[in-house]
């Protein structure tokens, strides 16, 4: 087991109020990526826009094998959180 293939760990109503500002999930999936890794931050002490990175090349390498059919639908939920973060961050500079 590693650190990226347990979902069912976190409950995306956990979501911190400024991480939903900030990514704005919209999806189930995203919602749950989000909450997973706002927690594994949390633990790491890391950003939760490097955990989403890491977690995003997690699921275009290794995660493919370990859950074939979900892998494309959380690595582009990433990809998607991560490109509205630089967007918004972007329009604020």
């Amino acid at each position: 087991m590693t650190i990226y293939d347990t979902p069912e760990l976190y409950r995306a109503d956990s979501i911190p109020g400024y991480l939903v500002e900030m990514f704005s999930p919209r999806t189930p999936v995203e919602r749950e990526l989000l909450a997973e890794c706002a927690s594994r931050a949390r633990v790491a002490g890391e950003g939760v826009a490097t955990i989403l990175a890491a977690a995003e090349t997690y699921w275009h390498t290794h995660g493919r094998s370990q859950n074939p059919r979900g892998w494309r639908a959380r690595a582009t939920a990433a990809r998607r959180m991560i490109d509205r973060w630089n967007r918004a961050y972007a329009a604020g500079q």
